[in-house]
């Protein structure tokens, strides 16, 4: 030891800057206490556990061939150190390995992870100067874990973090930007460009079933952005896209639905959008699905338009929705009210008959340059009773139709009448005959209590004989 000593004395006389004045050293040597010391004039450091500890005031390795095993030395993290500096690296909770670079284990990142009360035990990072033979010129992180938390947040065995936030955002007023991550890919003429590619996989043993031992969903990925209140950080407005999911068993349709949605809040308003098959959203099957309403979430009754598996749209909420497309039960194109569960209107693909359906179905035309209220709209009507109306809107009845298969009208015109069986005339008393004048010239009526009637001849009634009558004009007249 002590030879050790007289030699690391020679090595400190030679690189020591010349003192004011020149002498040499007294003799080296491990106090009781374990110091080591050259007399009373330099103290090394101590010997302790059978270790030599050396505490210079100041130690200087210069030359660039200097080189010594340094894994086991210590460095007080110092964030005003030199950049780049041990110290400063340690300051940024940095430790530089090979080509890649990670935090300190077992480190609290609670208040970058948006979605989990626990911090990561593992932050890793990438930062590669030469691209050599890993992925777009950075390195690829691969990890794999047994489970059970043992790395990443609370909620996620890992999770590759990149993050960026303005201190105390909620209270920053400062100007500027914040892009955590900007992905490029530019291709030429020949090959695929792809900027981002995400899969996720989970295992099920059955396609539509989930067994008891099988929990969770699986997301390919998820977009949001909110506006969020000063001070608590609570958001008041925010849209969010999510897509290429499988449903956990304890959503909507038991882990069965998959697809795409899109989702946004206003306030109280809640809207939304879902691409899926088999929720109970919208029944089985395939649903392009679209929410609007003041609920917190899409259940049923804030369904407001949806496209089903076969494309029929249904529209309106469940207090009167209706719904058309076609129905390849009656091979037809179909009106239906929902709400009623019946039929309203529907179309023969081959035929092309429209069939109206209801107690008081009505076809209406409207013509909007003479207007509605100069005789412009024409309506075809059920009345409920069998009967079925033509109406001239703003004019008396023009004719209906009985369930008897009658036909009445007001005012009939025709150039031509042909009758085929027989005419039946209305018959009056002579007491009840409508007046014979300029309007009601050429009228034929039958009069049934005439008394002697003679041919043209004045009617007098309270008899018993039936009779044509005709009006010249200015008197009825027996025919």
């Amino acid at each position: 030891m002590m030879r050790s000593l007289l030699i690391l004395a020679a090595l400190l006389g030679l690189s020591t800057p010349a003192l004011a004045q020149t002498g040499p050293l007294p003799q080296g040597e491990i106090r009781a206490n374990g110091d080591i010391t050259f007399g009373n004039a330099l103290r090394l450091g101590k010997r302790e556990d059978n270790k030599t500890v050396i505490t210079p005031d100041t130690l200087q390795i210069l030359g660039s061939g200097s080189t010594g095993d340094v894994s086991a030395m210590t460095v007080l993290p110092d964030a005003g150190a030199p950049q780049n500096s041990i110290s400063s690296l340690l300051a940024n909770r940095l430790l530089t390995r090979g080509n890649d670079i990670t935090a300190n284990v077992d480190e609290s990142i609670a208040d970058k992870v948006p979605f989990s009360n626990t911090g990561a035990k593992h932050f890793l990072y990438s930062h590669r100067s030469k691209t050599g033979r890993a992925l777009l010129g950075t390195t690829s992180i691969i990890r794999n874990s047994v489970g059970s938390g043992d790395f990443g947040p609370g909620s996620a065995d890992y999770a590759l973090l990149t993050s960026s936030r303005k201190d105390d955002y909620l209270k920053s007023t400062a100007e500027g930007e914040i892009d955590t991550q900007i992905i490029i890919a530019r291709q030429g003429k020949k090959g695929d460009s792809t900027p981002l590619a995400l899969d996720t996989e989970k295992v099920r043993a059955k396609l539509d079933e989930v067994a008891p031992d099988e929990t969770g969903a699986t997301l390919g990925f998820e977009i949001a952005a909110s506006l969020v209140r000063p001070g608590t950080g609570e958001p008041y407005h925010s849209s969010s896209v999510y897509g290429a999911f499988i449903e956990s068993p304890f959503g909507p349709s038991k882990g069965a639905g998959f697809g795409f949605a899109a989702r946004a809040r206003r306030g109280n308003w809640y809207s939304a959008f879902y691409s899926a098959a088999d929720q109970t959203l919208g029944g089985g099957g395939w649903d392009n699905i679209f929410v609007n309403d003041r609920t917190s979430a899409g259940d049923q009754s804030g369904i407001n338009f949806r496209i089903n598996e076969s494309g029929r749209t249904f529209q309106g909420l469940p207090a009167g929705r209706m719904s058309w497309g076609y129905d390849d039960s009656s091979n037809a194109w179909t009106m239906r009210d929902e709400t009623a569960k019946a039929e309203r209107a529907s179309i023969l693909r081959d035929g092309g008959g429209l069939t109206l359906t209801g107690r008081y179905t009505a076809l209406t035309m409207v013509d909007p340059v003479t207007g509605e209220a100069t005789g412009g709209t024409h309506r075809l009507a059920m009345a409920g009773n069998g009967s079925a109306y033509y109406q001239v809107v703003g004019v008396d009845t023009a004719f209906r139709v009985d369930a008897n298969a009658s036909f009445i009208t007001n005012n009939l015109q025709a150039a031509k009448v042909t009758v085929t069986q027989y005419l039946k005339l209305p018959a009056y008393t002579v007491a009840t005959m409508p007046a014979c004048n300029s309007v009601s010239l050429d009228w034929i009526i039958v009069v049934s209590d005439a008394r002697t009637p003679t041919y043209r001849g004045a009617l007098t009634g309270g008899g018993a004989v039936r009779t044509p009558a005709y009006c010249d004009g200015t008197s009825w007249t027996a025919h």
